[in-house]
């Protein structure tokens, strides 16, 4: 029976001074999980707000680069050679763009090019349709440069 009731002691002391250690650690552990977790969220928000930022700088600047060979080159009065000239030039000037086309007032392809493959007259359609052109970023009442951003194929 001795050894009973020292066992059973035992476990009742070192429960006593264990358990509220394993709790006070539990409680602190989960505490500082989500204070280091409101941390990042909110490191990342900024971050995401600065990227955010310098991206839209960097289209406005984009803008303003193409509405200058727009309101230079005059591009109603160009050719379809020299309009897929300006549109290949506009490509070796940025290298982030991969696909640029001059377009109409209304939206429609006058000259298209894209750095990884040749674009079919098919593929050329009107792209009146979408938010780019509905918003043009130039004021220019010629034809203007428009630049699709995507990302490059990826090969493996």
């Amino acid at each position: 029976m001795r050894d009973s009731l020292h066992r059973k002691l035992f476990f009742a002391f070192t429960g006593i001074a264990v358990m509220p250690l394993l709790l006070a650690g539990a409680f602190l552990g989960l505490n500082t999980y989500r204070m280091q977790e409101r941390q990042t969220l909110a490191t990342q928000q900024l971050v995401g707000r600065g990227i955010a930022a310098e991206f839209r700088n960097f289209l406005g600047s984009l803008t303003l680069e193409l509405e200058e060979p727009a309101r230079r080159h005059g591009l109603a009065g160009l050719d379809p050679k020299d309009r897929a000239d300006l549109a290949s030039g506009l490509l070796a000037f940025e290298p982030m763009l991969v696909d640029v086309a001059v377009l109409d007032p209304s939206g429609k392809v006058l000259s298209r090019s894209n750095r990884y493959h040749h674009q079919s007259v098919e593929a050329q359609k009107s792209l009146a349709h979408l938010p780019e052109v509905a918003l043009p970023c130039c004021r220019v009442s010629a034809p203007w440069a428009m630049c699709a951003m995507t990302k490059p194929p990826t090969s493996r």
